[in-house]
């Protein structure tokens, strides 16, 4: 079998980029994101990306089956400000809302920075939005159907954008680091939830949906409840209080990351068990495959240095390495398709640390195929 590190890296070289202005969205959401975050709490990239992006599906439940034949693709991504859904494996690309139909000084730019795009019921899409906004501004939340047709749009504060487990509502910042919002589909706001300033985490952080929709939470345990209740937090030994706590598709299960190992315990608790021991390596971001049989997440022999994708049988702890070894990229996983045969990859080049790019592959590693440039992806959950 070829190198898929090298098979990466051939493919980023002849794979034609479509012109644009990307570096310029990169920079102005990066300036926005330095202006609003807390000193004492500015974490590297990379980690803060895997976190909140595996707490962002850590609290999903099962969705509202739709016929796979009621929309038209099954992967959405953007590029270049665009939306397009795609196949499984990103193949058949049709673009459904165009970011750039503006002027040239003033045009529509749409984006995710990870998490949930699809509802869990497959029917609407939640993206950021920006346009004409001065650079100190925030990005507006846009929901569109799956034809491309804009439902709602409305202010807010934030990164990423959680859907509610039953598809009918999101949450999100409306005062950052002060209240959380809860929207209908229409745009309208229904709620405001005060969050204590003693509770507010470190960082640049969103809020997740619990898996019974009755609460919102933040990392390290913070919850808030949906009914306007008082938030608390989590004991420490309650395993959705670890890092990068993420439930088992069936919820009966958590895997969580505690000082370089892979830890894996039943929801209650009890029964602990290390799955991955990387010793003074560095494991981030853990996802679950559908069917709960195997856990994809971030390695790297230690903090600051490049990431692989490995993947770890939970039964019996054998751990294969399906890319990125001895590479100088970084990668880390997404999510697996819901067939559990293909994995979501984000590459970021160190040739090219202000571009990284989305990729599909094959959970044993090969078939790898790039999708899109400079942004984060997300598989159709139904």
């Amino acid at each position: 079998m070829p190198n898929v590190g090298d098979l990466l890296e051939r493919e980023s070289r002849t794979v034609d980029l479509a012109p644009g202005d990307f570096d310029r969205l990169l920079d102005r959401r990066e300036r926005k994101a330095r202006q609003r975050r807390i000193a004492a709490g500015v974490v590297a990239a990379v980690v803060a990306l895997a976190t909140v992006a595996v707490l962002l599906r850590s609290f999903a439940i099962a969705p509202v089956p739709v016929a796979p034949s009621d929309l038209p693709g099954a992967l959405t991504f953007f590029s270049y400000g665009d939306i397009w859904v795609a196949d499984w494996n990103g193949a058949n690309p049709v673009k459904i809302v165009d970011g750039r139909s503006g002027t040239d000084r003033c045009m529509d730019e749409y984006w995710s920075d990870g998490g949930p795009i699809w509802s869990p019921d497959g029917r609407y899409l939640a993206v950021r939005r920006e346009v004409c906004q001065d650079p100190s501004d925030w990005w507006d939340v846009a929901i569109f159907d799956v034809d491309g047709n804009l439902v709602s749009s409305f202010p807010s504060e934030g990164w990423r954008i959680p859907w509610s487990p039953d598809s009918t509502h999101i949450a999100t910042w409306t005062a950052w680091g002060e209240t959380i919002g809860i929207f209908g589909i229409d745009g309208e706001l229904q709620t405001e939830l005060p969050v204590p300033a003693e509770l507010l985490p470190s960082g640049d952080v969103d809020p997740v949906w619990s898996r019974d929709g009755a609460s919102l939470m933040l990392p390290e345990g913070v919850v808030i409840p949906v009914d306007g209740g008082a938030p608390y937090r989590l004991r420490s030994s309650d395993p959705l209080s670890q890092l990068d706590a993420t439930f088992s598709p069936d919820g009966s299960r958590v895997a969580y990351v505690d000082a370089g190992r892979l830890v894996v315990v039943a929801a209650d608790g009890t029964e602990p068990r290390v799955v991955v021991d990387a010793g003074n390596g560095w494991i981030r971001g853990p996802v679950w495959s559908p069917t709960g049989d195997r856990i994809a997440f971030a390695y790297s022999d230690r903090a600051g240095r490049p990431t692989e994708v490995r993947v770890v049988d939970v039964t019996t702890a054998e751990v294969t390495t399906p890319v990125g070894e001895a590479s100088d990229d970084s990668f880390s996983p997404i999510e697996f398709s819901p067939g559990g045969d293909q994995i979501l990859i984000r590459r970021i080049s160190d040739h090219d640390l202000n571009e990284p790019a989305v990729w599909v592959m094959n959970a044993d590693g090969t078939g790898a195929r790039r999708v899109a440039v400079g942004t984060l992806g997300d598989w159709r959950s139904v």
